[in-house]
Protein backbone atom coordinates (compact mmCIF):
# COMPACT_ATOMS: atom_id res chain seq x y z
CA UNK A 1 0.00 0.00 0.00
CA UNK A 2 0.88 3.40 0.25
CA UNK A 3 2.75 4.51 3.49
CA UNK A 4 1.89 7.76 5.01
CA UNK A 5 4.32 10.08 7.31
CA UNK A 6 1.80 12.47 9.06
CA UNK A 7 4.01 15.17 10.00
CA UNK A 8 3.83 18.59 9.78
CA UNK A 9 6.34 20.79 7.26
CA UNK A 10 8.77 22.24 10.04
CA UNK A 11 9.67 18.10 11.60
CA UNK A 12 10.08 17.15 7.44
CA UNK A 13 12.27 19.68 7.58
CA UNK A 14 14.47 18.10 10.12
CA UNK A 15 14.37 15.05 8.40
CA UNK A 16 16.39 16.67 5.24
CA UNK A 17 19.89 17.40 6.31
CA UNK A 18 21.16 14.41 4.89
CA UNK A 19 19.65 15.21 1.21
CA UNK A 20 20.50 18.85 2.23
CA UNK A 21 24.37 17.81 2.78
CA UNK A 22 24.10 15.33 -0.17
CA UNK A 23 22.86 18.20 -2.72
CA UNK A 24 25.37 20.62 -1.48
CA UNK A 25 28.47 17.62 -2.23
CA UNK A 26 26.73 17.60 -5.80
CA UNK A 27 24.87 13.84 -5.49
CA UNK A 28 24.47 12.66 -9.19
CA UNK A 29 21.02 11.07 -8.13
CA UNK A 30 18.27 10.87 -5.62
CA UNK A 31 15.44 8.40 -5.77
CA UNK A 32 12.30 9.30 -3.85
CA UNK A 33 9.72 6.36 -2.46
CA UNK A 34 5.82 5.98 -2.76
CA UNK A 35 5.21 7.08 0.68
CA UNK A 36 3.02 10.33 1.36
CA UNK A 37 4.47 13.12 3.16
CA UNK A 38 1.63 14.99 4.75
CA UNK A 39 3.75 18.07 5.30
CA UNK A 40 4.39 18.93 1.55
CA UNK A 41 1.85 16.64 -0.27
CA UNK A 42 -1.45 15.23 1.64
CA UNK A 43 -2.87 14.20 -1.49
CA UNK A 44 0.13 12.29 -3.60
CA UNK A 45 3.22 10.24 -3.34
CA UNK A 46 6.34 11.44 -3.21
CA UNK A 47 6.68 9.61 -6.43
CA UNK A 48 3.95 11.66 -8.29
CA UNK A 49 4.06 15.10 -6.28
CA UNK A 50 5.55 17.77 -8.23
CA UNK A 51 5.79 20.00 -5.02
CA UNK A 52 7.94 17.23 -4.02
CA UNK A 53 9.66 16.54 -6.84
CA UNK A 54 10.05 19.59 -8.11
CA UNK A 55 9.67 22.34 -5.62
CA UNK A 56 11.13 20.88 -2.81
CA UNK A 57 13.86 18.75 -4.49
CA UNK A 58 14.62 21.20 -7.20
CA UNK A 59 13.75 24.93 -6.13
CA UNK A 60 14.27 24.42 -2.24
CA UNK A 61 17.19 22.14 -1.88
CA UNK A 62 18.68 23.34 -5.25
CA UNK A 63 19.26 19.49 -6.86
CA UNK A 64 20.41 19.71 -10.27
CA UNK A 65 20.96 15.97 -10.94
CA UNK A 66 19.15 12.93 -12.15
CA UNK A 67 15.70 12.23 -9.73
CA UNK A 68 14.34 8.98 -10.38
CA UNK A 69 11.31 6.67 -9.23
CA UNK A 70 11.11 3.70 -7.68
CA UNK A 71 10.17 1.17 -9.09
CA UNK A 72 6.84 1.31 -10.59
CA UNK A 73 5.82 -2.06 -10.52
CA UNK A 74 5.53 -1.73 -7.03
CA UNK A 75 2.39 -1.91 -4.59
CA UNK A 76 2.67 1.35 -3.11
CA UNK A 77 2.43 2.76 -6.88
CA UNK A 78 0.28 0.85 -8.37
CA UNK A 79 -2.25 1.28 -5.65
CA UNK A 80 -2.30 5.02 -6.81
CA UNK A 81 -2.70 3.50 -10.73
CA UNK A 82 -1.71 1.46 -14.23
CA UNK A 83 1.96 2.08 -14.53
CA UNK A 84 1.00 3.65 -17.70
CA UNK A 85 -0.91 6.40 -15.84
CA UNK A 86 2.10 6.13 -13.37
CA UNK A 87 4.71 6.84 -15.58
CA UNK A 88 3.01 10.05 -17.00
CA UNK A 89 2.69 11.73 -13.29
CA UNK A 90 6.18 10.78 -12.49
CA UNK A 91 7.59 12.42 -15.06
CA UNK A 92 4.94 15.53 -15.00
CA UNK A 93 5.96 15.03 -11.67
CA UNK A 94 9.48 16.02 -12.27
CA UNK A 95 11.22 13.08 -12.26
CA UNK A 96 13.89 11.81 -15.02
CA UNK A 97 14.26 8.25 -14.45
CA UNK A 98 11.54 5.79 -14.22
CA UNK A 99 12.08 2.43 -13.03
CA UNK A 100 10.06 -0.68 -14.15
CA UNK A 101 11.82 -3.60 -13.18
CA UNK A 102 10.15 -6.74 -13.47
CA UNK A 103 7.57 -6.84 -16.70
CA UNK A 104 8.61 -6.34 -20.36
CA UNK A 105 5.16 -5.44 -21.36
CA UNK A 106 4.65 -2.74 -18.55
CA UNK A 107 7.46 -0.97 -19.71
CA UNK A 108 6.31 -1.11 -23.61
CA UNK A 109 2.76 -0.05 -22.60
CA UNK A 110 4.53 2.63 -20.32
CA UNK A 111 6.58 3.78 -23.26
CA UNK A 112 3.69 3.77 -25.71
CA UNK A 113 1.25 5.84 -23.16
CA UNK A 114 3.87 8.49 -22.72
CA UNK A 115 4.61 9.02 -26.66
CA UNK A 116 0.86 9.21 -26.87
CA UNK A 117 1.02 11.96 -23.74
CA UNK A 118 3.98 13.46 -25.42
CA UNK A 119 2.38 13.93 -28.87
CA UNK A 120 -1.08 15.61 -27.48
CA UNK A 121 0.26 17.16 -24.71
CA UNK A 122 3.68 20.03 -25.38
CA UNK A 123 4.45 20.88 -21.47
CA UNK A 124 4.78 16.95 -20.80
CA UNK A 125 7.00 16.92 -24.08
CA UNK A 126 8.77 19.67 -23.17
CA UNK A 127 9.23 17.74 -18.95
CA UNK A 128 10.57 15.05 -21.01
CA UNK A 129 13.29 17.27 -22.94
CA UNK A 130 14.22 18.72 -19.50
CA UNK A 131 15.01 14.77 -18.48
CA UNK A 132 16.64 13.59 -21.36
CA UNK A 133 19.10 16.87 -20.96
CA UNK A 134 20.12 15.48 -17.26
CA UNK A 135 20.40 12.49 -18.30
CA UNK A 136 22.79 12.83 -21.37
CA UNK A 137 25.06 15.42 -18.58
CA UNK A 138 24.93 12.26 -15.92
CA UNK A 139 25.83 10.31 -18.76
CA UNK A 140 28.66 12.41 -19.86
CA UNK A 141 29.86 12.90 -15.99
CA UNK A 142 30.22 9.38 -15.72
CA UNK A 143 31.49 8.15 -18.70
CA UNK A 144 34.83 6.47 -18.81
CA UNK A 145 37.52 7.97 -20.56
CA UNK A 146 38.56 6.66 -24.11
CA UNK A 147 40.99 4.25 -24.03
CA UNK A 148 44.49 5.45 -24.37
Amino acid sequence: GLPRVEEGRQGLLARLIPFREAVAAGVAAVMTSHCIFSGWDPDAPATFSRPIAHRLLREELGFRGILLTDDLEMGGALAYGPVEEAAREALAAGHDLLLICESLERIEAALKALEREMARDGALARRALEAQGRLMAFRHRFQPPPPA
